[in-house]
């Protein structure tokens, strides 16, 4: 597996991979109509943004697999295919971004984590850092490590 920037040409790869994880994976914690709506809540321009404004990474073997959006100390999006779900993509992913973020300088890493994702993200290390929002999702954040291991920032 291989991590690279992801560019323009990216855009539709990245909305399927989106579409096709929330419908899958979503749905143990909501319903197929509330993931239908998370799904197809979109902005026609959302990617095009995410890839000019931010750091957006795509996973990939044979295709793309998986992807990470990182806009400053926050990760803003993480999905990977079902397919690849439970492979360790979503953590190899999730170790970039948290190493992108520190080698911006940030100490501290932040996400709103959705229903679905809260325990993989609690169980990397992400504490809740305020209450469940409108929409569902659960403010998060993790010190990062040093080179060396050591926490670089206390909560």
């Amino acid at each position: 597996m291989q991590i690279r920037r992801a560019v323009a040409l990216d855009e539709q790869t990245l909305a399927r991979i989106r579409r096709d994880a929330i419908l899958a994976l979503a749905v143990p914690t909501l319903s197929i109509e509330q993931a239908e709506q998370w799904a197809s809540q979109l902005a026609a321009d959302r990617f095009t943004r995410a890839i000019r404004d931010h750091e957006v990474w795509i996973a990939e073997d044979a295709a793309a697999l998986g992807w990470v959006e990182v806009a400053g100390d926050r990760i803003a999006s993480l999905y990977v295919l079902p397919s690849a779900a439970g492979q360790g993509l979503g953590s190899a992913l999730l170790a970039y971004a948290e190493s992108a973020i520190s080698g911006s300088g940030f100490t501290i890493a932040h996400l709103d984590a959705s229903p679905n994702a809260l325990a993989f993200y609690r169980k990397r290390g992400y504490q809740h850092c305020g209450p469940q929002a409108a929409d569902s999702a659960w403010p998060l954040r993790k010190a990062l490590a040093d080179g060396d291991g050591s926490q670089r920032a206390d909560l």
